[in-house]
């Protein structure tokens, strides 16, 4: 019998650019369409736990994602399955500015391709509760580029990678 699920997770990104650790939360949705096969989409934000500073000001970045992505399920044993996930999606890069004298702060808002792959294990905890951790990668399109006095201070996506902990609730799908 084929199912559907949803997850909530807690996310923790992070990756070459120099923004640091990026925090925040997940959402994904999936059905089965096959034995192996699934469709999944949901909606990721991360943002800066605190400001980050550097000479000319402090910048407070985060960015706010939906994908949507096919994957393949394999049963590892009767209470583990291992998902892969590829896929793609838009999101919005954001970073608020508080400039140091003699500059000016500056807010910004950038629309941004995704490219994306996850890798979930699933531990089932009760008949329609399981566990989920995992790893994911995303690429942006183009990358975020946060610019401070105009030099870049931070960048985000080259590659975006994240941790993932989560519980997912998941039910069979209605017989037709």
């Amino acid at each position: 019998m084929k199912h559907h699920g949803l997850l909530v997770a807690a996310n923790v990104g992070g990756g070459p650019g120099g923004a640091g650790v990026l925090t925040g939360l997940e959402l994904t949705g999936w059905r089965e369409l096959g034995r192996r096969l699934e469709f999944a989409g949901g909606l990721t934000g991360l943002v800066t736990p605190g400001w980050r500073s550097d000479l000319r000001g402090s910048i407070l970045l985060g960015l706010v994602g939906g994908r949507a992505q096919l994957g393949l399920r394999w049963q590892l044993g009767s209470r583990t399955t291992l998902r892969l996930r590829l896929g793609g999606g838009l999101a919005l890069g954001w970073a608020v500015g508080r400039a140091t004298s003699p500059y000016r702060s500056a807010s910004d808002f950038q629309p941004i391709g995704m490219l994306s792959a996850t890798l979930t294990l699933a531990v089932r905890l009760a008949p329609r509760l399981s566990a989920h951790g995992g790893v994911g990668i995303d690429v942006l399109l183009p990358p975020l580029s946060i610019r401070s006095g105009g030099v870049e201070a931070f960048a985000i996506g080259r590659p975006l990678l994240r941790g993932l902990l989560g519980l997912a609730w998941d039910w069979p799908l209605a017989r037709r």
